[in-house]
């Protein structure tokens, strides 16, 4: 849901923007649905990052993402037919909810703002 919210087309191979994201769910005041909320407090474990990374995983063996690249130019391409199907519910979400799930989103977008500036500052060797 936090990818449809974000639009997000695609994503680092390595989860630390998905692992923020969660963990700003995870703090959310606004009421969640106890089973996502549950998800999102443990990615905030020590094993978190595992965890997102297994979650990709699964999300590639149901084709909803697709790996490319390599080393630090790695990222997952994210299903359009995959989002679109979660931005319906995104969509149907109380203000409330919805709120903290712009929240979750907007760190994601942040964080792969900052891994595109980094990807790009690495091909050009600065």
């Amino acid at each position: 849901m936090i990818f449809a919210e974000a639009e997000c087309e695609r994503l680092p191979a390595r989860v630390w923007p998905i692992t923020a994201a969660c963990q700003q769910l995870a703090k959310a005041k606004a009421p969640v649905e106890p089973a996502l909320l549950r998800c999102a407090r443990m990615v905030g474990l020590r094993s978190g990052d595992q965890l997102v990374e297994s979650w990709m995983h699964q999300l590639a063996v149901a084709r909803a993402v697709r790996p490319y690249g390599r080393g630090m130019r790695a990222y997952w391409q994210v299903s359009e037919s995959w989002r679109s199907g979660w931005r319906v519910i995104v969509e149907s979400l109380d203000g409330d909810e919805r709120a903290a799930f712009q929240q979750a989103a907007q760190v994601l977008v942040n964080c792969l703002s900052i891994w595109e500036k980094t990807v790009l500052a690495a091909s050009r060797g600065s």
